[in-house]
C-alpha cells in the first residue's frame, strides 16, 4: 500500500510543475511579444517631419499633455530658448571683442 501511495503523491506534485511551466512559456512569450514592437511602425507615414514631430512627442512624454497645456509648453520653451541665446550672443560678442583688444 506504502508503494501507490508513494507513486500518487509523486504524480500529484510533477503534474502542477508540468501546467506552470508552460503558464510560464505562455506568459513569457506574450511579455516577449509586447516588448518587440517598434513604435515608428505604428506611426503615420506622412512623411520625415510628421515621423520626427511623433518621436519628439513620444520621446519627450509630450503626448500625455492636453493640446493647450502642449501649445504654452513650447511658447515658453521658446521664449527662453531665444532669451538664452540673445545672451549667449551678447556674452560671446563681449569676450571676442576682450579677446581682440
Amino acid at each position: 500500500m506504502s508503494k501507490s501511495t508513494s507513486t500518487t503523491a509523486a504524480t500529484a506534485t510533477t503534474a502542477p510543475n508540468k501546467q506552470s511551466s508552460s503558464k510560464k512559456q505562455a506568459s513569457s512569450s506574450t511579455v516577449k511579444q509586447a516588448t518587440n514592437t517598434n513604435t515608428d511602425v505604428l506611426c503615420c507615414d506622412d512623411g520625415f517631419l510628421a515621423k520626427a514631430m511623433y518621436r519628439y512627442n513620444l520621446w519627450t512624454g509630450l503626448y500625455m499633455l492636453e493640446q493647450d497645456e502642449r501649445l504654452f509648453f513650447h511658447i515658453f520653451g521658446w521664449m527662453f530658448v531665444f532669451s538664452l541665446s540673445l545672451y549667449m550672443g551678447v556674452f560671446l560678442h563681449g569676450f571676442v571683442d576682450g579677446l581682440l583688444q
